[in-house]
């Protein structure tokens, strides 16, 4: 082979088939009704019963766009997102596995353990084990511990590891785990 004619086959690949640098996590198990590919942003569109499924997290929804190199999830309606022993339904969200951070609209449910928590918007830290859910004057967000009875609010700080819940509102609850023996103290 001629000098010019390796240099032409060298260039081709180094300019068709370039070298990644960035680590690449494994490609998500992917299920849905049907699938298509929008070649302006480089998503997969997924419809009807779609679940995308990560070795750390699953994503339901009737509608899912989802990068297939950045992973990033775009899901609307019906909208479930589930990390071990934590989950969040809503009508929309978006989730950066890389950052960990998942936001959240409208008709909001966080369940850990026997604790839900009801809101309107929000963002939840994966990473963090932290959300930070917000209600409106009409429909405030809603902490529902599992003893019974519920507390209300703007905004709600939740620290899933600690079991702390702060109110925007200045208020501060502890949530102990079921089976602890205790229930919620506030200052």
């Amino acid at each position: 082979m001629n000098f010019k004619k390796l240099l032409l086959l060298c260039t081709f690949t180094i300019l068709f088939f370039p070298a990644s640098t960035e680590a690449r996590s494994p490609m998500p198990d992917i299920s849905a009704d049907s699938r298509s590919f929008d070649l302006r942003s480089g998503e997969w569109i997924l419809e009807g019963n779609v679940v995308v499924r990560s070795a750390d997290w699953v994503a339901r929804a009737d509608r899912i766009r989802v990068h297939p190199t950045r992973l990033n999830v775009s899901a609307s309606g019906n909208v479930r997102l589930d990390w071990q022993d934590l989950s969040i339904s809503a009508d929309q969200a978006v989730y950066d596995p890389t950052n960990e951070i998942a936001q959240v609209n409208g008709n909001i449910e966080l369940f850990y353990d026997d604790v839900r928590v009801t809101a309107t918007s929000g963002t939840y830290n994966a990473r963090l084990k932290q959300a930070d859910l917000f209600g409106t004057e009409e429909s405030p967000a809603s902490l529902y511990p599992g003893a019974g009875g519920f507390l209300r609010g703007p905004g709600i700080h939740y620290d899933v590891q600690t079991g702390q819940a702060n109110f925007s509102n200045g208020l501060t609850f502890q949530l102990f785990k079921r089976g602890s023996g205790q229930g919620i103290s506030g200052t």
